[in-house]
This record gives structure tokens, C-alpha cells and sequence, in this order.
């Protein structure tokens, strides 16, 4: 299906920029300072309409000292949601996500924490993943008049590549969670997937993949489940999962994949599929039809 227009206008800008040159490539990204990494933001004006929500910061530990930062939203209700923001496990923090995780906490009446892991390269494999499971254990010891059985672990990009690892990680040690809010999820970082080698479309190209796979893993094996979910062997007994899919993204197909899989190992998927949209659109809401849809069967998925 076609994107909006304008949605289709800045695609083809980013994409023409990058050929010329002048574009913000994965490697460049990379290679500016960390701070101006983890403050990298979409503009205001793509944003729309943000929700109020209460708000605290607060710097928790880790399992080897280092203290990071988490984000809470209180919506006023006791479902617990813990975030991983998106950005190719090498850029962004709880500001890339702010608009994302306040639309969740409304809608839902949840207490979401967001969790700014420490970024790839400086900390690759496993330490992202490490400090998504410390925020996940700091948040249910924490005093924050949360349900723990109904505990949800999400993400986007890379960070709903770090929630659907977490929850693999999880079930083998025998404390699943309830469920997995996996939007545009990265699950295969061998990047060598039929549909990432032959995806021709706007957006994020194999080459990003790789590159950010490559930082990420550090020369860790790919195929390990915890950095790569898809190619588990065995998805039984994970916790109910919503996956949302983008029609003109490089990861579609992975997403589909991982969805049918789920479901042929006996998990309950609810999966929804944008074909209007490109990866990230969440990340720029303006620029796209069917946002309130995407959040409305987030809510749906969430209540049941």
C-alpha cells in the first residue's frame, strides 16, 4: 500500500541524502559522541499531540555498578510495563521514546518504565540486554503499587529485540512474564533472512541492519538466541505477544516469521500488520494514518 505522502516525501529525502553522501548513515550516527547519541530526538513538530502523564527519573543500579537511567509514567493504574526504546542498540534513550511510553501509560493505566540502556558500541552484547533485566527487577522490587503477575516487557526495533530476548531469557529460567509488546521488532541479527536480502523498499536497508548488528554483537555469535529470538529452537512456553509489522520496512518478514512461529509452538500472537507505514512510525506519528489503531489494539491486546 502506498505511504501518505508525506510520509513518502521524507523517506525519499533520507534515502536521496544518503546516496549523495550527506545523509545521516548508520556509521556516522555511530560515530558522533555518545551523548549526542542518547539525546537524538524526532522533531517536535512529527510528534502530534502528546499525553500528560506524570513523570520521575530515576538513576537504579546494575549488576556491575554502573547506574542508569529509567523513566517512570504513571498512568494511574497498577499494570507494569517495562520499555526498550528503539535505535539500533547504539542511539536514543528515554527522550526517543517519551511520546510512545505516555500514549501507553494512558491508554493502559499503566506504570511504564522506560529504560535507558547503555548503547552499543561502548557496551555491546549482552550488557543492553543485562540493564533491560536489571530495570525489569528493580521495577517489581521497587515501591510502585504495581501487579506483578500481569508484567509486560516491550519495545521497538532494537529494544522490542531486547524485550523478546528478555522474555526468551525469562522462560528459561523459569519466570516467564505475562505478556510481549514486540513493535517492528529486529529479531534476526545474522541479517541474512530471504526478506531483509531481498527488501528493495524505503527505509532501513540490510546494510543499516548490519551495521547495527555488527556494533551490537561485537563478534558474539548471531545466531545465539538472546541476540537473535527468530532463531531459537524452541518458542514454547513464552508469553503472549502483540507484533506489529510495517509494510515498507526491511524487518517485516522477520516479524511475520516470528509471529507464526509463536503460534505453532502454542503462543498466543495478536499480530498487526500497517501496510501504509515504514519502520519507526510510532517514532513520527504525524506522518502517518492509523497510529490511533496501532495504540487502540495495543490497549486491546493489554486488557485481555
Amino acid at each position: 500500500m502506498a505511504l501518505p505522502l508525506m510520509a513518502r516525501i521524507a523517506s525519499l529525502a533520507m534515502d536521496a541524502s544518503i546516496r549523495l553522501g550527506i545523509g545521516p548513515t548508520m556509521e556516522k550516527v555511530v560515530a558522533m559522541p555518545l551523548a549526542e547519541r542518547m539525546a537524538q530526538l524526532a522533531p517536535a513538530r512529527l510528534l502530534g499531540e502528546v499525553a500528560e502523564v506524570p513523570t520521575e527519573d530515576v538513576m537504579i543500579p546494575t549488576r556491575d555498578g554502573v547506574p542508569i537511567l529509567v523513566r517512570i509514567y504513571r498512568g494511574g493504574g497498577s499494570l507494569p510495563l517495562l520499555y526498550a526504546h528503539g535505535g539500533g542498540f547504539a542511539i536514543g534513550g528515554v527522550g526517543s521514546c517519551d511520546h510512545m511510553c505516555r500514549q501507553l501509560a494512558v491508554d493502559n493505566e499503566a506504570v511504564v518504565v522506560s529504560v535507558s540502556y547503555r548503547l552499543a558500541p561502548e557496551h555491546p552484547f549482552p550488557v543492553p540486554l543485562d540493564d533491560v533485566e536489571d530495570a525489569l527487577h528493580w521495577l517489581l522490587a521497587a515501591d510502585l503499587s504495581v501487579d506483578p503477575a500481569r508484567l509486560v516487557i516491550g519495545g521497538d526495533s532494537a529494544g522490542g529485540n531486547l524485550a523478546a530476548a528478555l522474555a526468551l531469557r525469562l522462560r528459561d529460567r523459569g519466570t516467564p512474564v505475562a505478556a510481549q509488546l514486540l513493535l517492528y521488532p529486529a529479531l534476526d541479527l545474522t541479517v541474512s533472512s530471504p526478506g531483509v536480502l531481498s527488501y528493495k523498499g524505503l527505509g532501513l536497508k540490510h546494510r543499516d541492519l548490519a551495521s547495527c548488528a555488527s556494533h551490537y554483537l561485537n563478534g558474539h555469535d548471531a545466531t545465539d538466541p538472546y541476540a537473535s529470538p527468530l532463531l531459537a529452537e524452541d518458542l514454547s512456553g513464552l508469553a503472549p505477544a502483540f507484533i506489529l509489522t510495517c509494510g515498507h520496512d526491511v524487518l517485516k518478514d522477520d516479524g511475520r516469521r516470528y509471529a507464526l512461529r509463536l503460534r505453532e509452538a502454542g503462543v498466543s500472537v495478536e499480530h498487526l500488520h500497517m501496510p501504509d507505514h515504514c519502520h519507526a512510525s510510532l517514532s513520527v506519528p504525524k506522518l502517518y494514518r492509523g497510529i490511533a489503531e496501532v495504540y487502540t489494539a495495543i490497549s486491546m491486546f493489554l486488557s485481555t
